[in-house]
């Protein structure tokens, strides 16, 4: 990266650095402990090969002082986008304890990479401190994070960021891709081990990486005492903190100046001094960014630096549209962090309107997450029609620098509120709560059961950061779904959103999927079909490298591309999904999916094999439980034996998943 020269400079005492900048020597692992480590190479699970890698990397890091910490993901928990954890910090000791640490992992579920790279980042106050992340990974990123974004972001926002990465036994092309950006947006190094001894070979590498000092060439320039500030631009607001870095354009040497951390310190700029020379100085912040290049020479120089907050927009779950006479509650998520100390107006207007003075209702939007779900309640305009919600900062609604959002919504009179959301979840889980038409701060949700109430609150308190979520009692069963408003005359009038089932949930592997709307069968068309492989002989062995899947196909028999799933949120699932066919195709009576993203036990049964589950669905005869065993036993099942299943286990599957009909 363009400041690497920073930590030469540092080991070799050529620089002044403040007191926090001086942890050139911590490095913070992130291991990935996913699922997909269960996979082997050279007959060894991925997962024991890497934590015998770095047990060993870990005497040489506390051999030349380097203090290392760990954060691991997918550890705990199957399906959860959320399991990363801190465990360890680089502290004096902690690298001695990293091999018996990585003992303790064992794979369970998602690969949230760019999440606990962030996590690391901030962990080593990257945008205070230079910062070092090591991140070994065997696939992609399957919790809908872009990570080259995320690694453009961190490299933006931290005084001297890098994350070398090593790609283990990663034979997807993408995930590589993927894996390669993280290093190279963050002037990190990219190293690929396709096995043990590679990976043995990339740690070394990135141990020399991290205990190297660079030579770098004094200089006899005179010095420059100067003042470094900002200059805000148009819709940015004076940040809470800010650091500037200096680079010499002529020498590439980096100096960290320092940083501000309160108001009086920021209007007041922080004094320094560098040599002269031309200088590219940076202001670098969790808000924004900004730079500028000067000629620093003679004894005293003032620098401001335009400072601008990153760009900012917003997304409105529109729920309309809303019933008309009635408060309505509207949710809004930031694409971007607001700033500390910028103003906001969240306002309504009529359709169109480029007039301040018809503002019907507003309130005030302070600093706020990136991805945090705000809430903003709004009065009822006098009127059906369309309004626009509306996010800026003064009153010119022309000012294009200051109006960071704008949106229509529809009003209507006798609008009957609707429940969108899932019917069906796990007990105890909780279940996302989507409503249409009226969401007002006190409308209540009611759960019944057999005509007596279980649970109650009002929408308002079902409002988190997070978004909108209803417990689900811990007792299986119906239950009835109430919701109770006040309509537009005052009336306290109720709506019956029917049932939601709690209970015999079969979930995808995905974070999203705390509870699946129900399945609903639909007729597939052939011309839908994606047929990429046949078989015209007793068996095919038959392989798509790209998935990492082999299998042998049995003769007459087809199958499907296969694909990853994605949800409405962008999340892909970690495992493929295939379909095959019997002789008669699709429109046979039988047919066998590999991971299929929705499963009810009434379809059919489900065998782990060792990529995932493989499921059949239909009526059979004795050939085709043959080319189930076939297909069962060539992904290679891991769970269940090798003995093979008899066309009298499937059927009593059947008959016991239909209550023993006959």
């Amino acid at each position: 990266m363009k400041k690497q020269i920073l930590s030469a400079l540092v080991a070799l005492g050529l620089t002044t650095l403040p007191a926090a900048a001086q942890q050139e020597s911590d490095v913070m692992v992130v291991f990935d402990a996913s699922g997909s480590m269960w996979g082997q190479i050279d007959g060894r699970t991925k997962i024991e090969i890497a934590r015998d890698a770095f047990s060993d990397l870990a005497y040489e890091w506390a051999a030349s002082g380097v203090n290392v910490g760990l954060i691991a993901y997918g550890h705990r928990r199957k399906g959860d986008c959320g399991d990363i954890e801190l465990i360890a910090e680089p502290a004096p000791g902690s690298t001695a304890r990293l091999g018996d640490l990585l003992q303790t992992l064992t794979p369970r579920g998602k690969t949230p990479l760019s999440d606990a790279v962030r996590l690391a980042a901030q962990t080593l106050k990257f945008t205070e401190n230079a910062a070092t992340v090591v991140l070994i990974s065997d696939g992609r990123e399957t919790c809908g994070v872009k990570v080259c974004e995320a690694a453009t972001e961190l490299e933006r926002l931290g005084v001297n960021f890098t994350a070398n990465v090593i790609g283990f036994g990663v034979n997807d092309a993408e995930a590589r891709e993927q894996l390669q950006c993280l290093a190279q947006n963050t002037g990190g190094q990219y190293f690929d081990a396709k096995n043990a001894g590679a990976l043995a070979d990339a740690l070394g590498q990135i141990t020399a990486l991290d205990t190297s000092v660079a030579q770098v060439q004094e200089t006899t320039m005179p010095m420059v005492a100067l003042n470094v500030g900002i200059i805000e631009a148009d819709g940015t607001a004076r940040p809470v903190q800010v650091s500037f870095v200096a680079t010499n354009l002529d020498t590439g040497e980096v100096i960290v100046l320092g940083d501000l951390r309160d108001a009086k310190e920021v209007v007041s700029g922080l004094s320094g001094e560098l040599r002269e020379g031309r200088w590219n100085i940076e202001a670098i912040s969790a808000e924004g960014s900004g730079s500028i290049e000067v000629t620093l020479s003679g004894n005293r120089v003032e620098v401001d630096v335009p400072f601008a907050a990153f760009p900012l927009d917003f997304t409105l779950a529109d729920n309309g549209p809303y019933l008309l006479g009635i408060e309505q509650t509207m949710l809004l998520v930031p694409t971007a962090n607001i700033q500390q100390n910028i103003q906001l107006r969240v306002a309504m207007f009529p359709a169109g309107t480029r007039d301040y003075g018809q503002r019907m209702d507003f309130s005030y939007r302070f600093g706020s997450q990136a991805g945090q779900l705000l809430e903003h309640r709004f009065d009822s305009p006098p009127a059906a029609g369309d309004y626009d919600i509306v996010v800026m900062k003064g009153n010119d609604l022309d000012d294009q620098a200051n109006v960071f959002f704008r949106q229509t919504i529809t009003y209507a009179s006798n609008i009957e509120p609707s429940w969108l959301g899932a019917r069906q979840g796990e007990p105890g889980a909780l279940l996302a709560v989507q409503i249409s038409g009226v969401t007002n701060a006190f409308a209540t949700l009611v759960l019944q059961k057999d005509g007596n109430k279980v649970w109650n609150s009002w929408f308002q308190k079902l409002i988190s950061d997070d978004g909108i979520f209803m417990p689900l009692p811990s007792e299986e069963g119906e239950y009835s779904l109430i919701y109770q408003y006040q309509n537009a005359a005052g009336d306290r009038v109720e709506a019956d959103f029917g049932t939601i089932n709690v209970g015999a949930v079969v979930l995808e592997d995905d974070a999203d999927a705390v509870a699946p709307p129900e399945l609903i069968e639909e007729p597939v068309e052939a011309a839908a079909l994606d047929i990429a492989y046949t078989c015209d002989q007793g068996l095919c062995q038959q392989e798509a490298p790209e998935f990492d899947l082999s299998w042998a196909l049995p003769g007459g028999w087809s199958a499907e591309r296969p694909f990853y799933y994605t949800t409405a949120g962008g999340v892909e699932a970690d495992l493929p999904t295939m379909n095959f066919y019997g002789p008669n195709g699709v429109t046979g009576e039988f047919s066998v999916t590999l991971n299929p993203r929705q499963w009810l036990q009434s379809n059919g049964p489900c065998f782990y094999v060792a990529i995932g589950e493989l499921c059949l669905m239909g009526t059979f005869d004795g050939a085709d439980s043959s080319a189930f065993n076939t297909l069962r036993t060539s992904l290679r099942e891991v769970v269940l034996s090798d003995e093979t299943l008899s066309l009298d286990d499937i059927t009593k599957y059947f008959r016991d998943a239909q209550g023993g009909a006959n």
